[in-house]
């Protein structure tokens, strides 16, 4: 393209369908999904919406509690059609989160426009900058070294479509160190800028509800362009049944 165009100097997604399925194919690989993820759409979720009576504190008090992932399911639809921000979806473990995910990344990706989206758990971004960071310290005496994991990095850094999973701040699924601290502020605060350009959106999935977010990284989820949604409804594990081969 001419200088002074958007797309000089970059890439863009060649638009023969011939190329689709190689396309779908290599993005999936750097998501780590398989096959069968690839078949994950949006429209396959059921809506649960319905009150249930709970306890709400110690004294008993007997109250309604809204079972819903309505707002998931739209705040997830209105995200691809029109990827923008942060979008941090949390609620207990096993209610469709990390698949709502993968449709997100399925949807946009298998869409004709130039817009590319990848799925990455939380712990295979800090395994990027760790060994990133090893091969910086490894390329300052051997300048011809491979920068494999950083060229990764950076390639993550700047998607334009990122969902990140298991996004945790409680239990075991956390192993928080300094070095994964420093990364996951550095990280975000580089995609949160990123994003209030509009160059860049991230959808997360969290067992962690957002008072548990370290206040740095709180206050850029409370950005009033942004959304935070409660998926509340149940597991889904419990009512699942052996598929015959």
């Amino acid at each position: 393209m001419p200088v002074g165009h958007e797309h000089f100097g970059k890439l863009v997604r060649c638009q023969n369908v011939v190329h689709q399925p190689a396309y779908i194919q290599r993005l999936a690989r750097l998501s780590g999904l398989v096959e069968d993820d690839l078949k994950i759409r949006i429209d396959q979720f059921r809506e649960v919406h319905y009150f249930e009576r709970r306890k709400v504190n110690d004294d008993q008090k007997i109250a309604p509690f809204l079972i819903s992932n309505r707002a998931m399911l739209e705040k997830a639809r209105a995200f691809i059609a029109e990827p923008y921000g942060f979008l941090y979806l949390w609620g207990g473990p096993g209610n469709a989160k990390t698949d709502v995910l993968i449709a997100i990344v399925n949807e946009i990706n298998m869409a004709a426009g130039q817009v590319v989206a990848i799925y990455l758990k939380f712990s295979k971004l800090v395994e990027y900058m760790r060994e990133a960071y090893i091969e910086a310290e490894r390329r300052k005496s051997h300048p011809d070294a491979p920068a494999t994991y950083s060229g990764r990095l950076e390639e993550v850094k700047h998607v334009r479509v990122l969902a990140i999973d298991e996004f945790d701040f409680d239990g075991e699924k956390l192993r928080e160190t300094a070095f994964a601290k420093e990364f996951r502020f550095d990280f975000l605060d580089d995609r949160y800028h990123l994003a209030t350009r509009g160059q860049t959106a991230t959808v997360f999935a969290s067992n962690s509800p957002p008072e548990h977010l370290p206040e740095p990284i709180l206050d850029r989820f409370q950005d009033g362009r942004f959304e935070i949604i409660h998926n509340s409804a149940p597991s889904s594990r419990p009512t699942m049944k052996r598929q015959a081969a």
